[in-house]
């Protein structure tokens, strides 16, 4: 009883710091709160330690909410920003998360959706406040947060219609955060409410603006299993598709938005380029559904001799390796489509997810100039989903989870994994590791769902750079075709082959 007492004489002590710190733009104190917190956990129980991380992330968040006022600009990468998606994924990953109560958790999952809507990557915020909510649907801060975050959303789609519907659920979360059945979780909810205020103001007048757009959807009645299975996994190329949408489409309606050439430039590459990578990904989905829905023949166990560890074979697990090797190569192709769409003219050989963002690919050169004060928001989310991924040689990682799946990859592709039923999974530099089954497919649609996530986003950043590319045309006098329709029928196969 005395140990729990200690610490929550911790926890408040540094909660008030925190918040004294925050309030009064302090960042020598809220470094110095970030040390002392790191101290502690060391000490600490594993609840204890989470929440102990929990005020480290509110802490990078202070720190770039001010040095972002002190420089005055714009600018895409801030460390705090990683810094603080890595802490609030220790939390949420951790087995302990379930200890904490439930506000806590759910302030947990809504910072986590803050930070990820910040950095661009709008299908993992939607994802986090939707599990806030359905935790505690009367929740305010992820209400509010939610029907901002959709109201980014709806401008970054070219569709008026979609625009429309996204706006008109934003508008629905806005009323929910400030009615008086909302539960608030902090002392600010009169500085919040008047913010909410102004977005629902915001998107009242864009709504009446378009009252006469014809909001109707297209809509696809469809009872295929496979594709309901892609749209309750959120595997759809869509941007439409995510937990707690009500515009159900059922197929993969993103292409790239109308686009402009320069004069010569022949066949369209870019269409091309982003036929491949839906096809690529769609191949690799089917590959996951049969594995998760235990379709195909299976070779185990008739053929197979017992190697006396436990390890089990079989089809199923040969589809969940296949979509975490396949998945990887889907990044590397959206890098070479933003390194040609957006000029960046370096060697294809060379080009890697990771690398492509900074000055002569090398992290310590810093950012392009092309990106470090783009307002482009979806791409600037393919930049932060870059970190996600690991590379040996790069310092920073968004995702605790990101080394151990390369690890994972790099065995597929070149050593040995072996699966197992056993629970616990031991991964080591070894020829052969051993991973649980349930790992296994928990990380396969992990990276499919990242690079699903990766395609929409690429989509939507074209969106945004033709609408600067036509701003601009006036002034440099460079002729350009244009691409005015989304998208046609491929040529069929013969069916010779």
């Amino acid at each position: 009883m005395a140990n729990n007492s200690k610490h929550e004489v911790w926890l408040t002590r540094i909660a008030v710091a925190v918040d004294v710190a925050d309030r009064n733009n302090d960042s020598i104190l809220l470094y110095s709160a970030i040390r002392r917190c790191r101290a502690l956990s060391l000490l600490a129980p594993d609840d204890v330690a989470l929440q102990l991380n929990y005020f480290i992330s509110n802490c990078w968040s202070a720190i770039e909410r001010i040095r972002a006022l002190e420089m005055g600009r714009y600018e895409w990468y801030q460390e705090g920003h990683v810094e603080q998606v890595f802490y609030l994924r220790s939390i949420i990953n951790s087995p302990s998360f379930i200890k904490l109560s439930k506000i806590r958790r759910n302030q947990v999952i809504t910072n986590y959706g803050n930070i990820m809507n910040t950095l661009g990557r709008f299908m993992t915020a939607l994802d986090a406040w939707n599990q806030a909510i359905s935790s505690s649907p009367d929740f305010a801060a992820a209400l509010g947060s939610r029907g901002f975050g959709l109201i980014c959303l709806a401008k970054h789609l070219p569709d008026v219609r979609h625009k429309l519907k996204i706006a008109a659920m934003a508008r629905q979360d806005l009323k929910s955060a400030i009615s008086s059945a909302a539960f608030w979780d902090s002392g600010q909810e009169i500085e919040s409410k008047l913010i909410i205020m102004s977005h629902l103001e915001y998107v009242n007048n864009f709504i009446d603006s378009e009252k006469e757009t014809e909001t109707k959807l297209n809509e696809i009645e469809s009872q295929d299993d496979y594709m309901s299975w892609c749209e309750e996994k959120s595997l759809l190329i869509d941007a439409l598709n995510f937990p707690g949408s009500n515009i159900s489409l059922k197929y993969d309606h993103l292409h790239l938005p109308p686009h402009r050439y320069e004069s010569g430039d022949g066949a369209l590459k870019f269409v091309n380029y982003f036929n491949q990578l839906k096809s690529s990904f769609a191949y690799t989905r089917r590959i996951l559904y049969e594995g998760d829905m235990r379709i195909g023949y299976d070779h185990n166990p008739k053929n197979i001799y017992d190697s006396g560890d436990n390890a089990i074979y079989g089809s199923v697990i040969e589809n969940y390796k296949s979509t975490i090797r396949d998945a990887y190569s889907i990044f590397d192709k959206i890098s070479l489509f933003v390194n040609d769409y957006f000029s960046i003219n370096e060697k294809p050989s060379s080009v890697n997810f990771r690398k492509i963002w900074y000055d002569k690919m090398k992290e310590k050169n810093g950012l392009r100039a092309e990106f470090s004060e783009s307002r482009n928001w979806p791409l600037k989310g393919l930049f932060y989903l870059s970190k996600d991924l690991f590379d040996k040689q790069f310092v920073g990682i968004a995702d605790p989870d990101g080394e151990t799946i390369d690890k994972i990859r790099n065995q597929i592709e070149h050593r040995y994994l072996a699966v197992t039923q056993v629970r616990e999974s031991v991964l080591r530099d070894d020829a052969i590791m051993y991973i649980n089954i349930a790992d296994l497919r928990d990380y396969a649609f992990q990276i499919m769902q990242k690079a699903r996530e990766a395609i929409v986003l690429l989509s939507l950043s074209v969106h945004a750079e033709e609408y600067k590319r036509k701003c601009d045309s006036s002034k440099d006098g460079i002729e350009f075709v244009t691409i005015k329709q989304i998208a046609l029928p491929a040529p069929a196969v013969p069916k010779a082959w």
